[in-house]
């Protein structure tokens, strides 16, 4: 199930049983030049109950099929500290064919750290 925004949307993984959300991601895509859309998952969860059962690989399935139907070149996710990503959850990126690309450095400014 797709909230959708003018760039971007939340996802939604619904459990068919209860009627609950099970997870969601928040998604958006960037465009580069002309013709080219870079999808970024901004927020990635699925709730702590869920997990386990395949709402995450269901979840990344319906994202992963948003970036295809917007025409996206690639998409990333890039662990924020509001985008918990542990070893599992890198995992499962994996088989859906997300590789690790960059090294992010940061310097803060004006003695903030």
């Amino acid at each position: 199930m797709y909230v959708n925004s003018p760039n971007g949307a939340v996802i939604l993984c619904i459990d068919d049983e209860s009627g609950r959300i099970a997870g969601a991601s928040i998604v958006q895509y960037e465009q580069l030049f002309q013709h080219e859309r870079v999808g970024v998952i901004v927020k990635f969860y699925v709730r702590k109950s869920y997990r386990g059962m395949g709402k995450g690989r269901e979840l990344l399935e319906s994202t992963v099929k948003w970036f295809d139907e917007k025409d996206c070149v690639f998409s990333e996710v890039v662990p924020t500290a509001g985008l918990d990503i542990d070893q599992l959850t890198i995992n499962l990126f994996k088989k859906f064919g997300y590789t690790n690309c960059a090294i992010a450095l940061r310097r803060y400014h004006n003695g903030l750290s």
